[in-house]
């Protein structure tokens, strides 16, 4: 069935008999892809890695946590 047609039961209960009418919805999904680039660099590699394992990334150029409360 597709969305927008009708949906017929007969459905039998403790009251009886009866007939019920649904009108079928839907949703769009979007599909996507992750692929990689075929020119990656070190740093881009390494942020792919540091993202598909949830570990934060580690960066030169960026201070390290706590680091400003421990005089380093």
């Amino acid at each position: 069935m597709r969305p927008g047609e009708m949906l017929k039961l007969r459905v039998a209960g403790r009251r009886g008999n009866r007939k019920v009418e649904f009108r079928l919805g839907g949703h769009e999904e979007i599909d996507y892809r992750v692929t990689d680039l075929d020119n990656v660099s070190s740093a881009q590699r390494a942020r792919r890695a540091a993202w598909l394992s949830s570990q934060p990334e580690k960066r030169a150029d960026l201070p390290m946590p706590g680091a400003a409360e421990n005089g380093q």
